[in-house]
């Protein structure tokens, strides 16, 4: 059974989170530009932690290529004015280690402190729940 049959999420769905609208749903393959203007929109503090460089199109199209393999699911968190922040879950459900997940966070910079974070962790948190992940390592730049 793939990936996404496992999760029982309905996406997309919008909530407040510190007065603001915000709609959390799945990035897809045509989402590359977007994220890729968030990225660039980014302080290169807000980019020095992340284990790759998100600002290069070949680095986001193996992203892409990753959640099309089922390899990561990605949860995008968008207010008026873009991508807020993301919340992804990486795993590989073909490897010895398909019990290991990975979740990396970033919000952007302006809009932290305000519990987007946090909830894009326990977002992509009952993710790896779902897909009965037994350890998790979290990265995030929140």
């Amino acid at each position: 059974m793939g990936t996404m049959a496992l999760i029982k999420r309905t996406y997309p769905w919008t909530d407040t989170v510190d007065g603001r609208s915000i709609t959390f749903r799945l990035m897809t393959p045509e989402d590359r530009d977007l994220v890729l203007a968030f990225a660039r929109s980014l302080t290169e503090d807000d980019l020095i932690f992340l284990r790759v460089d998100i600002t290069k199109p070949e680095v986001v199209d193996e992203w892409v290529h990753h959640i099309n393999t089922g390899r990561t699911i990605t949860i995008l968190a968008e207010d008026e004015d873009g991508i807020a922040g993301y919340g992804s879950l990486h795993h590989n459900e073909n490897a010895w280690t398909r019990h290991l997940g990975q979740i990396r966070i970033l919000v952007k910079g302006e809009r932290r402190k305000a519990g987007l974070g946090r909830r894009l962790a326990n977002e992509v948190f009952h993710l790896a729940k779902e897909l009965k992940l037994e350890r998790i390592f979290v990265q995030m730049a929140a």
